[in-house]
């Protein structure tokens, strides 16, 4: 499955999830959480893009902004993302 598509289900569905990916450091994390999610947020305007990152709401630590070409896996499925598709 391409990486976009598994991506885009995600962020159309809000389902609780699993996402892997690189750290600026080179490091992977991993976040359990949601997408679609607003409430605490402070308002005003976004400042990332949603064809660069996806809002991701992480149980443990809260909101993040994810680079979705940084993102390695979603629940396990290894995606295979060549020049951020």
């Amino acid at each position: 499955m391409k990486a976009n598509t598994v991506l885009n289900n995600i962020v159309e569905t809000g389902k609780f999830c699993k996402v892997t990916f690189v750290k600026k450091d080179g490091s992977l994390r991993t976040l359990h959480g949601r997408t679609g999610v607003s409430k605490y947020t402070k308002g005003g305007a976004r400042t990332t893009k949603d064809s660069d990152y996806i809002m991701f709401w992480d149980r443990e630590v809260g909101y993040r902004n994810i680079n979705r070409k940084t993102i390695v896996a979603v629940n396990g499925i290894n995606l295979e993302i060549k020049g951020g598709n």
